[in-house]
């Protein structure tokens, strides 16, 4: 009986499964009498490892077998023979054996690539790979001789290791990786395939699989390889590898200086210059300076690119600290589908600067990268050092930069310089504001702002409650007290500032979230006695610090539970660029929250005064027209705009295309007619005949025609939309289908709610200015754009390189 043929491996015949006189043919893994397998005869034989495609034939055919077998006792007898003649020294060559230790041992190449006049016999035939993709490292030839049996059959193990080690490794993108481990892939992967360099990084890197495989012989199994002594290493220099290039050491160059305020002479002091030529780079003040002002160029450069035939917002920031006053000008843009912050440059202002002076510095900052006033969309300006930012973040700016002058206190909570706003500061500002509308700029004031000025006189700073609440935090700055709750492992509640409504709300939530220990400090440790209330001149001190009073704690809970949802929409908006359509959205939200707390003594103030500040926006366009190309404000029947606010809004965005167009054709389009440019010369004569004036506010007439005209209509029919949908995705997928108007509401809904800025505006502060430093104006303007532009510098760099070589 046979069942379907197979086929040998060494000479492809077909043959029977079994036959009637016995099987006819054997699998390569079957064993002889002394324990070697059919395979590894095969491989001493013809060098050809059987067992290395499973996907090939596994078996071999009887006739095969006996070749096999006269052929590999003939290699024996001749190996034998060769070692007896070498003991005996008859004067014949010595065969190569490899070295012993197989941790050593280096698979040999071709013989052609040998060196010597003389041939040498082996009694060991190289070990070479089958495939010829794999490259095989070539090996140094031994000059010792073996003849002992352990030798023998250690050679043997060595060429078993081998076979192991090449069934564990697999060819990818001219790389031998290692792949013993089929679960958790390595990143051992060598230009070359060495035997014993996979079968060491097995052993080192894959011990317990390479255990399970049996790449360890039995003596090895369970011990642990043990490090050299000093004197069996070689006493050789260690050479340390750098993954280092000019890019990475110009960049670090200028980062030191842009971000750390490095000098620019510390490029040439000894210790430097010793790091420097240990990398064999020339780098020196001069060269760092060159590069400095090549790199400000470059990213001056790069964004006029970006900015070149767009329309852009203008955010003014204002800051104070140490009696610095700053004004960061940055320019917000659509770009590819995404809202870009570029800060285009920074205006320090003296105590005698006019609105008009800083007017002009601020369009000279402008100026510098071609930015015309046709460009100019709208113009926001904020008094960034009242918003959630406090001393302690501007402390971690300060923290990476080298510092020579003492900035803060022991404690900077104690430091309100930089959060208080000053009277003239705003001042400043409204008048900034009033400069910059003369000059027909469309001006608006940040959201957020706004926000901190209407809840800035909720909570009356003469209220019994809040003077508790002020001395109960102070007492906790003591020394005993604050090592006590530090060891208790509390937290200790910040101070606050009286113009900050964010400030009291961070020192009551902190309060509140810890009133288990604050209430119950007395009662759960009454062994402190006066060690701890020492610095309490009266029992009543210490009865207030350990159990505040029941209409203070009920005080608290109501401020915390009523500025939550202001304090949650504030830090949303912090996140990201938001437009002003997000920000009514964030109100209405906190407005909602809000309206819930009907027992809460600071509900309704807190909600009045929402309204009011709100109010203050709608009478602006750029907020309007936000809103109107929101689809989760305009939609169909909204209530949101009255018909006149309807039609004086899609006037205004009409005018924002056609500065659009022209920004991109250089063709002003003409102005929409209106009733009274057709009976001009008429409605004078009239006016000098019976005086009066003509009331032409409601008689705008556009072509119904026009494409933006019939998608501005559009807007009214459409179906309105979840409170938490994209906006700007919204109008950036329609960019096909409302071309007109995509580039409009991408405009719009780029205008500046928040001051997403901020720390470019406080990293000013942390840059050496002319009275710190011997810089010259240029070099501080080159240090300043690189400082305040990170992205993009490090976009340049690769360019800069190039273009130095």
């Amino acid at each position: 009986m046979s069942d379907k043929p197979v086929v040998c491996r060494t000479c492809r015949k077909e043959s029977a499964t079994e036959r009637a006189g016995g099987v006819c043919h054997l699998p390569v893994e079957a064993e002889d009498q002394h324990g070697k397998s059919v395979a590894e005869k095969i491989y001493e034989v013809t060098d050809v490892m059987v067992r290395l495609d499973h996907s090939l034939s596994q078996v071999i055919c009887m006739p095969c077998v006996e070749l096999l077998e006269i052929a590999y006792n003939f290699r024996q007898q001749v190996i034998e023979s060769n070692n007896i003649l070498n003991h005996c020294k008859l004067g014949m060559l010595a065969i190569k054996e490899e070295p012993i230790d197989p941790c050593e041992v280096k698979i040999e190449g071709d013989s052609e690539n040998e060196t010597g006049g003389v041939p040498q016999s082996s009694s060991k035939r190289p070990l070479r790979s089958t495939s010829p993709k794999l490259p095989v490292k070539m090996a140094r030839k031994s000059t010792t001789s073996t003849n002992s049996s352990t030798d023998k059959s250690k050679n043997k193990s060595r060429k078993l290791f081998a076979r192991m080690a090449l069934e564990n490794v697999k060819e990818v993108n001219g790389r031998i990786h290692c792949r013993i481990d089929e679960f958790n892939p390595c990143a051992y992967a060598p230009k070359t395939f060495d035997s014993c360099n996979f079968i060491r990084h097995f052993r080192k890197q894959h011990r317990e699989i390479a255990k399970l495989k049996g790449f360890f012989r039995d003596a090895e199994r369970g011990e642990e390889q043990k490090p050299r002594s000093s004197s069996e290493k070689k006493q050789t220099q260690v050479k340390l590898k750098v993954a280092l290039s000019v890019q990475k050491v110009i960049e670090g160059c200028l980062r030191l200086v842009a971000e750390h305020n490095f000098p620019l002479n510390g490029f040439d002091w000894a210790g430097f210059r010793l790091l420097l030529e240990g990398l064999a780079l020339n780098v020196n003040e001069a060269q760092v300076r060159k590069y400095l002002s090549r790199a400000a160029g470059l990213i001056v450069e790069r964004i006029v690119k970006e900015m070149a035939g767009r329309m852009i917002s203008i955010k003014i920031d204002s800051g104070c600290l140490n009696e610095r006053h700053i004004l960061t000008v940055t320019a917000l843009f659509e770009l590819n589908n995404v809202v870009m912050c570029r800060v285009l440059g920074i205006v320090e202002v003296a105590p005698d600067d006019s609105p008009e002076q800083i007017k002009n510095q601020v369009l000279d900052v402008v100026r510098r990268y071609n930015v015309s006033v046709d460009q100019i969309y709208a113009i926001a300006w904020d008094e960034g050092a009242m918003i959630i930012t406090s001393n302690r973040k501007l402390y971690r700016l300060a923290s990476y930069s080298i510092q020579t002058d003492e900035v803060w206190n022991e404690y900077d909570e104690y430091d309100d310089e930089a959060s208080v706003v000053l009277t003239r500061r705003e001042e400043l500002l409204e008048s900034l504001a009033t400069e910059l509308k003369s000059d027909k700029f469309v001006t608006v004031r940040g959201a957020i702002h706004n926000l901190e000025q209407a809840l800035a006189d909720i909570v009356d700073q003469a209220d019994p409650n809040v003077t508790a609440i002020e001395e109960f935090v102070i007492s906790l700055r003591k020394d005993e007290c604050r090592t006590f709750i530090e060891s208790q492992q509390a937290s200790l509640p910040p101070l606050w500032s009286s113009e900050q409504w964010i400030s009291k709300y961070k020192t009551i939530h902190s309060i509140v979230k810890q009133e288990w220990f604050f209430s119950t400090l007395k009662k759960d440790f009454p062994e402190l006695g006066k060690t701890f209330f020492q610095f309490f001149k009266t029992s009543d001190q210490i009865e207030q610090f350990t159990d505040l009073k029941s209409s203070v704690w009920q005080f608290m809970r109501d401020h915390e539970a009523a500025f939550l949802p202001l304090y949650k929409m504030i830090k949303q908006m912090q996140q990201r660029h938001q437009p002003f359509s997000e920000f009514y959205m964030q109100w209405l939200i906190a407005i909602k929250d809000l309206r819930r707390l009907t027992a809460n003594r600071f509900s309704k103030s807190v909600t009045d005064s929402l309204t009011t500040f709100l109010n203050s926006f709608k009478q602006n366009m750029v907020f309007n027209a936000a809103l109107y190309l929101d689809p989760r404000f305009n939609y169909f029947k909204s209530a949101v705009f009255t018909p006149e606010l309807k039609e004086e809004v899609q006037n205004y965005i009409i005018g924002v295309w056609n500065r659009i167009n022209a920004l991109t054709t250089g063709i002003v389009p003409e102005k929409p007619k209106s009733g009274t440019d057709e009976d001009d010369d008429m409605d004078r004569f009239l006016t000098e005949m019976f005086g009066g004036q003509v009331d032409n506010t409601k008689q705008v007439r556009i072509d119904a025609n026009c494409p933006l005209m019939q998608q501005l209509k559009g807007l009214e029919i459409e179906p309105r939309q979840p409170h938490n949908y994209d906006v700007w995705q919204h109008w950036v997928d329609r960019k096909e289908t409302h071309a007109e108007l995509a580039k409009v509401a991408l405009v719009v809904l780029s205008a500046p709610t928040n001051v997403i800025s901020l720390p470019a505006t406080f990293g000013a502060f942390f840059a050496p200015d002319q009275n710190t430093s011997r810089y010259s104006s240029k070099i501080l303007e080159d240090i300043l754009t690189v400082k305040l532009n990170q992205p993009t510098f490090k976009k340049i760099i690769p360019i800069m390189i190039e273009v130095k070589k």
